[in-house]
């Protein structure tokens, strides 16, 4: 057997900084965050949101095929605290997020929030806190739009339960109680 060097794990963000991340976001940059954060779409199926593959009635976002970067549809669950924080910024219809620049946006986000931008690391927090919560990998691939290989080999970072908890419970202030 050949030992292969290190594997280097994902780049994830706290709950901690989750949240600061969350107090210095302009709020055009919003829905970018928490769906990313959330839900694990990737930036670019988010960029081709509309308002309108939000299901609210169904609980889902719908990402069409169309907008999928695998080309296959899918529903993505709106989880409780994505659906408190979309809430609060619903529209009928429109782009949820079509900032330009998004990267350079982010990248400022980061730097005000006093850490720096991880790249994808929404995705990859999303992925690591989502497993930790639930313990199903099947369901969280399916859920991103990728395979349980995929999702060990590329967006797991480990994450004990006590800190998915803290991340699954980050609300809009409106819907604390």
């Amino acid at each position: 057997m050949t030992f292969r060097g290190p594997d280097t794990a994902p780049e994830i963000f706290t709950p901690d900084e989750l949240r600061k991340i969350i107090n210095v976001c302009p709020k055009n940059m919003l829905p970018h965050i928490v769906i990313g954060t959330f839900s694990g779409i990737r930036s670019a199926e988010i960029e081709r949101l509309d308002w309108r593959d939000i299901l609210w009635d169904r609980g889902y976002i719908e990402i069409k095929a169309a907008k999928a970067k695998t080309k296959a549809r899918r529903l993505v669950p709106l989880l409780p605290n994505l659906r408190a924080w979309l809430e609060q910024l619903r529209k009928v219809e429109g782009p949820v997020c079509r900032n330009p620049n998004t990267a350079i946006r982010l990248n400022y986000i980061g730097e005000k929030a006093g850490f720096g931008w991880r790249q994808n690391a929404l995705r990859h927090s999303f992925a690591s806190y989502r497993l930790a919560a639930g313990q199903d990998a099947a369901k969280v691939a399916l859920e991103m739009g990728n395979s349980p290989q995929m999702l060990f080999k590329h967006y797991r970072e480990l994450v004990a339960p006590p800190a998915a908890e803290q991340w699954c419970s980050i609300e809009p202030p409106a819907a604390r109680t």
